[in-house]
């Protein structure tokens, strides 16, 4: 074999081993990119397990026992915000409501501040939220202040809601 043919031959077993290098480590990276998709996959139901989850009542309670426990909330927090009890002029339970056709009720507090500062109002909502899991305020009405007041001091109407586990009777219970 002439010096030419042995360097074709030399030539083409390195671009044989190139080529099974490169194979190889094509195939590797594939395996890399298939397990990468299947955690994407695995990532995206959680993210939607996490959503659906997010998305459902924080807490239900299982009854309307819960009642004295809403309005000590609400007082509890008037009184971090800085507002006096005689400030806090109504405090009224209403009727649970069922929501659409689920097992839940809502159950809405109707709450009567006067003379309340815009920041103590902001102060109780908050307050309301982050230390009573499942207390929402679902409408918030002012009105405005009287001119003698310098524009200060409100009245807000403000409706708390909660909700109640209870699924609807069937008539196979009765």
């Amino acid at each position: 074999m002439n010096r030419q043919s042995l360097l074709i031959v030399m030539l083409i077993a390195l671009l044989g081993a190139s080529a099974l290098w490169a194979h190889q480590r094509m195939a590797g990276r594939q395996r890399l990119a298939e397990a990468a998709y299947d955690n994407l996959q695995q990532s995206r139901r959680c993210a939607a397990e996490i959503e659906s989850i997010r998305r459902r009542p924080a807490i239900a309670a299982d009854s309307e026992a819960i009642g004295g426990e809403v309005q000590s909330a609400i007082e509890q927090s008037a009184a971090t915000a800085g507002i006096e009890a005689a400030r806090l002029s109504r405090i009224t339970p209403e009727s649970p409501q069922r929501l659409g056709d689920s097992v839940y009720k809502e159950k809405p507090t109707r709450v009567r501040l006067t003379d309340v500062t815009l920041e103590q109002l902001v102060t109780f909502l908050h307050t309301l939220g982050r230390r009573h899991v499942g207390l929402n305020a679902r409408s918030i009405q002012l009105r405005a202040p009287r001119p003698a007041d310098t524009g200060k001091l409100w009245i807000a109407e403000v409706v708390i809601t909660h909700l109640l586990y209870d699924p609807p009777e069937t008539g196979s219970n009765h």
